[in-house]
């Protein structure tokens, strides 16, 4: 019977670290409280089909076109993609008010992001903590 009772508690533990993925520690845990913080409802996000990705912007959001972004937070606050003025690529400046952004950002992917400007302030790569994006404008 102890057997079987540590066999279930051992299931349990390995279902509930599967679907959490690690993202309520760490990096996850403090971009969901940014979010939080700025009354942004994480749950109806989730539920409304959309991901928060945290920490580096590589792995699970390495395939993800930068058009697919929704929201920044980064220095522990949150920056609606509207509120940004261009997204810096490489070398590039992507103007986001440009005629040509929406498909110059849907040809690049995560792994390139150097940067975003807003209101005059680059907040480079290494300060973002975190990204929300919208799965279904993800892939390129």
């Amino acid at each position: 019977m102890k057997k079987v009772i540590l066999s279930l508690l051992i299931l349990l533990v390995i279902f509930s670290m599967e679907s959490f993925g690690g993202e309520l520690t760490g990096a996850g845990q403090a971009v969901r409280n940014v979010l939080l913080r700025s009354g942004i409802d994480v749950i109806h996000l989730e539920e409304s089909g959309y991901k928060i990705l945290a920490g580096e912007l590589t792995g699970a959001g390495k395939r993800a076109s930068m058009a697919a972004i929704k929201i920044f937070v980064a220095n522990g606050e949150v920056l609606y993609i509207e509120d940004v003025d261009s997204i810096l690529v490489g070398n590039k400046k992507i103007v986001l008010d440009a005629p040509s952004a929406p498909e110059t950002l849907r040809v690049h992917s995560l792994p390139e992001l150097k940067g975003v400007e807003s209101m005059g302030n680059i907040i480079a790569r290494q300060k973002i903590q975190g990204i929300v994006i919208l799965p279904e404008l993800a892939i390129p």
